[in-house]
């Protein structure tokens, strides 16, 4: 069995660079610099951000005590603009502003920062719609790309940061644990072929004990290091049969190793009566009952099935300590089948240790994707309350197409 086991993770570099231009955008939202601007009528307006610091501003709603308040515009000197509820010179409640690089939100604001519910427009690039802390994403909400990325589940601090489902335009989808933008910790990866990827990942990357299912049905059960295969593993065929497969030179190529067998699903004593020859002739016509001899023929042959059935018996048993039902003595290695070993004592037994090695650590694999399944399952069921927080989002959600013009993508108010 070949497999190729390596999976280019390279994260859509793309949405990358773009989540991190959000995210430097919204982090200068949320500067509090402490920093008051006076308009021609001597009405104070917060800056909320050092890039509106040294600018010039103009309100056009009422002014109270000294302040900004009620509802009105708000111009800068830059070309950025804001519609909506001003108290006590901040931005408060709902409203709309407009940046001057053609991005633009509406939604929740508090003391001057976007805080709550609240759609972001990237130009014609996306939209993000979910919720804000201190002016950036920080709860949840869905990321839509023209480009056919999207993201929708758990942000912190303007990145994509906890559970999330992530799909890339290559077809690709990602679910799982996220650390800043980056796939980290456990997930499951759809690819664009159909091959799934079941295990940990290290910056966008496979790492650790993993479960690969390609689209021929077979599986890999093994460890992974920077996104390669490396070291042993388990290979099953969709009809059962087990490999024990090394890999060498980061390659991810299996090399076989052992053959361990298929699940039939097959008793040792069934196995065992079925192929001991003394049994066969013990219990067929084989032996003449006009033989002079049969008595003692048959009684003969009956010795020999019972101490060869007990010999195969205890060699069953002893290569199958936790999966009993393989046809078959499992006695196949390096050097072939169990019809092949070899016939001199110390090296048949070095061959009968070396398989023995090969099923332990299969039932160390086994075992290890045991754990990795209920800790999948967890997850999905973390999943499932994650979607349920997303549908409590509001409904306004806007939608995105990839052939929107350029000026489909700003609001009609954006100037005057």
């Amino acid at each position: 069995m070949s497999s190729n086991t390596s999976f280019k993770m390279g994260a859509n570099v793309r949405m990358i660079l773009l989540i991190a231009l959000i995210a430097t955008t919204s982090l200068s939202s949320a500067a509090d610099t402490d920093s008051w601007l006076i308009t021609s009528s001597g009405c104070r307006v917060f800056a909320s951000g050092p890039e509106e610091k040294n600018l010039k501003v103009s309100w056009t709603g009422a002014c109270s005590d000294g302040f900004a308040d009620g509802n009105g515009v708000l111009s800068w000197s830059n070309g950025s603009r804001y519609e909506g509820e001003v108290y006590v010179g901040k931005r408060s409640g709902k409203g709309t502003l407009y940046w001057s690089n053609g991005d633009w939100y509406e939604g929740d604001f508090k003391d001057g920062r976007r805080e709550g519910f609240g759609t972001h427009h990237y130009g014609c690039k996306g939209t993000y719609h979910g919720e804000f802390h201190r002016g950036v994403m920080d709860g949840v909400g869905v990321l839509d790309m023209v480009d056919g990325n999207h993201y929708e589940g758990e942000f912190h601090n303007g990145l994509m940061d906890g559970l999330g489902k992530r799909s890339f335009a290559d077809g690709s989808e990602y679910e799982g644990e996220f650390r800043r933008n980056q796939q980290e910790g456990l997930g499951r990866l759809l690819l664009a072929n159909h091959s799934r990827y079941e295990g940990e990942f290290v910056n966008g990357r496979p790492e650790g004990h993993a479960m690969v299912t390609y689209p021929s049905g077979d599986i890999f059960e093994g460890t992974y290091v920077e996104g390669h295969a490396e070291g042993r593993g388990i290979a099953t065929k969709p009809n059962g049969e087990r490999d024990v497969g090394i890999f060498k030179d980061n390659k991810g190529v299996l090399k076989l190793v052992s053959n361990i067998g298929a699940p039939l699903y097959e008793s040792c004593s069934t196995h065992c009566t079925d192929t001991t020859p003394s049994c066969r002739s013990a219990t067929t016509s084989a032996i003449s009952p006009s033989d002079p001899s049969y008595q003692m023929k048959l009684m003969n042959a009956a010795v020999d099935c019972g101490r060869e059935m007990q010999q195969c018996k205890t060699l069953c048993e002893r290569h199958n300590p936790t999966v009993r039902e393989l046809k078959g003595v499992v006695e196949i290695g390096e050097l072939g089948d169990a019809n092949t070993l070899p016939t001199d004592p110390v090296a048949r037994e070095a061959q009968v240790a070396a398989n023995k090695k090969a099923l332990s650590f299969a039932d160390e694999q086994m075992a290890a994707t045991g754990e990795l399944r209920m800790r999948l399952t967890q997850q999905q069921q973390q999943l499932q309350s994650l979607q349920q927080r997303l549908t409590q989002l509001p409904t306004t959600r806007p939608t995105v197409s990839s052939n929107a013009a350029a000026s489909d993508c700003k609001p009609a108010r954006r100037k005057r």
